[in-house]
């Protein structure tokens, strides 16, 4: 387990990420767009070694795991936010 604010923490490069591009602003869209990609292929890294690791799923099955999480977490948060909004 990892202490709040360790430079070991595995998500502390992703939030630092975030953070530079909030504070860039769209100016810099194209700096952006650079920390973006970084961004997400990490994740998709970190999801698929928790994957593997952590959950004890084959490779293969991983392969397929890491997509259809990514898929389905991003509908779920589509379908939350279209409630919430349509509820303003």
């Amino acid at each position: 387990m990892h202490a709040q604010g360790d430079i070991n923490d595995p998500h502390s490069y992703a939030k630092t990420l975030i953070f530079l591009i909030g504070l860039l602003g769209i100016g810099n869209f194209n700096v952006i767009l650079i920390l973006l990609v970084f961004t997400i292929c990490y994740t998709i890294l970190v999801l698929y070694s928790g994957c593997t690791k952590i959950s004890k799923i084959s490779e293969g099955g991983s392969a397929i795991a890491v997509p259809l999480m990514l898929i389905l977490s991003a509908w779920f948060s589509k379908l939350i936010f279209s409630v919430l909004l349509k509820n303003l």
